[in-house]
C-alpha cells in the first residue's frame, strides 16, 4: 500500500458522508522488534450516548449528548500477530491491543475484511479498523473482564501531507 491510497482512501471515505475529520495517514505498529506498516485514514465518527451507557448511568454523560469516536481505516492484510487469538471465559478474544503515544486509550481491531475488492464497500481490497476503548466512559479497559489481560503492541501515525 502507498502514501497514495491512504489519499484514495480519504476521498471515499469523504464521499460517504458519515465521518469527520478525515486525514491520510501511515500507521508502524512495533511488536517484538520488527516494525509492520499499513497506509489508510484517520477519523472520527460521531455517536450518541444512550441512556443505558455506564457514563450516562454514572451521572457522567447525559443521554442523547454527542462526541466523535476516534478510529483508523488501514488497509492491506493484517500481520499474523494481529490475527492471533485467546480463550477468555468461552470467548475468542485478541490477544493483542495498541497503544499510540500521547494517548492512554486501548486500541484495538474492531472489525477486518479479507476478501477481494468489493466496489460499494472495500474498493481497497483488504482492510482492517482500529476503534478506541473508551475506558474513560465506561470506567473499566477493554481487558477487564477477560481471564488474561491483552499484550500491548506499540504503535504510532504520521499525517501524510
Amino acid at each position: 500500500m502507498t502514501a497514495q491510497q491512504a489519499k484514495d482512501c480519504v476521498a471515499w471515505l469523504n464521499g460517504l458522508n458519515r465521518f469527520h475529520n478525515i486525514q491520510p495517514v501511515m500507521v508502524v505498529f512495533t511488536f517484538r522488534g520488527k516494525d509492520y506498516t499499513y497506509y489508510g485514514a484517520r477519523y472520527e465518527r460521531r455517536e450518541t450516548y444512550n441512556e443505558r451507557h455506564p457514563a450516562v448511568e454514572r451521572g457522567d454523560r447525559v443521554a442523547g449528548a454527542e462526541y466523535f469516536e476516534p478510529c483508523f481505516y488501514l488497509l492491506g492484510r493484517r500481520a499474523a500477530f494481529m490475527q492471533e487469538r485467546v480463550r477468555s471465559f468461552g470467548d475468542s478474544v485478541s490477544k493483542y491491543d495498541y497503544n499510540f503515544p500521547g494517548d492512554d486509550g486501548d486500541w484495538y481491531s474492531s472489525c477486518y475484511w479479507e476478501g477481494g475488492t468489493n466496489k460499494e464497500y472495500h474498493p481497497f481490497g483488504r482492510n482492517f479498523m482500529l476503534s478506541r476503548w473508551p475506558h474513560e466512559d465506561l470506567g473499566r479497559r477493554i481487558d477487564h473482564y477477560d481471564a488474561k489481560k491483552r499484550e500491548r503492541v506499540k504503535a504510532r501515525f504520521e499525517i501524510i501531507s
